[in-house]
């Protein structure tokens, strides 16, 4: 679809460029702190998110409404955009933003579309495997297969998981964790105790949670970067047959450095507690997590394996390779007592 709209003539901008003089006796961190200052429509942005890019720039309605904007400023848009997950969400129109960025010596000022769509058009679960599965009997436990796989990969694919049995796990028991010589979760600020939150989960049960907010704020940001969403989706696209698999309880499989085991301690009733292993609400513990998987799928990472935190997708460019990157993937984590989901 093409959209031939008229915009108003802006006065020419400098163009901000960087040559290779620009490189020089520079060394590059990942984690160097960057601070920038973000003017759009007049107002200025408190939090930026600065990312690999995307293949569209979205505003929720709601967002739209509190910049206090005219829906005449909306140009219209007949059509959907369609999300990773096929989610369809309605668009309202789309507008041109003028947006200012700048430091200390430099400005650039910038106009790019941005299509408006209603924030609960937005279906937020996790992308899945498309088509119907069914489930298998291999060694007494169950397992999710396609249903549109051939009987002879079908059963090649069985034998493969029944040689790796032990890759799986079943409950916390069977999960005896990474070595903590290889990595572990580190917390940098002094102990303290923090309290017991009940949260009542969807099938009725409760989930025991721990208000760690104090801790976070206490602990400075680890800005190790996660991947692009695009990037994965694109080195997924065109392969022949793909493995979803995902890591059992998998920030759980961390341990806790030793000495910071004091520093999460929590009460319940009058007894106090600590964690062993690194929890889920940590604010570090994505990148904590990102950086084993990283290290751990080293040799398959982007080549024949894709990984997002705790979500792996074996990508197999022919049907009958498949077989061996299974193999491989299963030989690489066992190396690391890494184990999954069944």
């Amino acid at each position: 679809m093409s959209l031939d709209t008229k915009r108003p003539d802006h006065p020419r901008e400098p163009n901000l460029c960087f040559t290779s003089s620009d490189l020089e006796d520079v060394i590059p961190h990942e984690d160097d702190q960057v601070v920038i200052s973000v003017v759009t429509v007049g107002r200025k942005v408190h939090r930026i998110l600065v990312d690999q890019g995307s293949s569209t720039d979205l505003m929720f309605w709601g967002t739209f409404t509190n910049l206090q904007l005219s829906p005449n400023q909306l140009m219209p848009y007949d059509g959907c955009l369609v999300g990773f997950a096929q989610d369809r969400v309605e668009v309202r129109g789309y507008v041109e933003l003028r947006t200012t960025f700048s430091d200390e010596s430099a400005t650039k000022t910038s106009g790019k579309p941005k299509w408006i769509a209603e924030a609960d058009a937005i279906n937020e679960r996790r992308p899945e495997p498309v088509g119907e599965v069914q489930e298998r009997e291999i060694k007494g436990k169950k397992f999710k297969l396609d249903t549109s796989l051939c009987k002879e990969l079908e059963d090649k694919i069985a034998e493969v998981i029944s040689e790796h049995m032990n890759a799986f796990a079943w409950s916390s028991a069977k999960m005896p964790g990474i070595d903590p010589d290889f990595l572990c979760h580190r917390l940098t600020m002094d102990e303290r105790q923090e309290n017991v939150v009940l949260v009542k989960k969807a099938i009725g049960k409760w989930r025991m949670c721990v208000n760690f907010t104090n801790l976070n704020k206490a602990c400075p940001k680890d800005l190790y970067p996660l991947p692009s969403i695009d990037s994965l989706v694109k080195n997924a696209s065109g392969c022949r047959l793909l493995s979803f698999l995902d890591a059992f309880s998998g920030y759980n499989q961390i341990r806790m450095y030793p000495r910071d085991e004091s520093k999460t301690t929590f009460i319940a009733g009058i007894v106090i507690y600590c964690y062993k292993v690194m929890p889920f609400g940590f604010k570090n513990a994505g990148a904590t997590y990102k950086r084993m998987m990283d290290r751990i799928l080293a040799p398959m990472l982007r080549q024949n394996i894709q990984a997002y935190v705790d979500d792996m997708v074996v990508t197999s460019k022919q049907k009958d390779q498949n077989i061996a990157d299974l193999e491989e993937l299963f030989a690489t984590i066992a190396k690391y007592n890494l184990k999954l989901c069944p």
